[in-house]
């Protein structure tokens, strides 16, 4: 094994230390003050029902956009409460969900309203971006 195999081997035995001196990193759900974790039980009734908007971001805890993106969802749905329910699937842990809506590629944005899908982004965006994505939505259905 040449030095480059054997600093990668190092880095690999790093990280695995890491994870496990921290096992909970990584797993389950980010913490968010103004958002709702679904599930496929809960969906129906939180998203589908619902007399409201309701924005579902498809995530998962070892993406790095997804990660880097939730506080800024959470941001912005603090600003947006009195309009939009904001939720977040783990597509890890509710995988029937993201083939539901054949999601492939995460962060990946869905905004519902009467149930049905108004529209989406992929990718990750930042506070502004998001707003911006949602001010357009809001005003489009509000005036038709």
């Amino acid at each position: 094994m040449n030095k480059y195999g054997k600093v990668w081997l190092g880095a690999a035995f790093l990280l695995v230390l890491v994870y496990m001196a921290n096992p909970g990193c990584g797993r389950h759900s980010i913490e968010t003050a103004h958002m709702l974790d679904i599930t496929e039980d809960t969906f129906a009734e939180k998203v589908e029902q619902a007399d409201t908007w309701v924005l579902v971001d498809f995530w998962a805890p070892w993406c790095g956009p997804c990660r880097a993106m939730m506080p800024e969802l959470d941001a912005v749905a603090a600003t947006y409460s009195d309009r939009v329910l904001f939720t977040k699937v783990n597509i890890d842990e509710q995988p029937g969900l993201a083939a539901r809506f054949g999601v492939e590629s995460i962060p990946q944005v869905y905004l519902f309203r009467d149930g049905r899908t108004v529209s989406h982004f992929s990718g990750y965006h930042n506070r502004t971006q998001i707003q911006e994505w949602l001010d357009r939505q809001l005003a489009r259905e509000d005036a038709s």
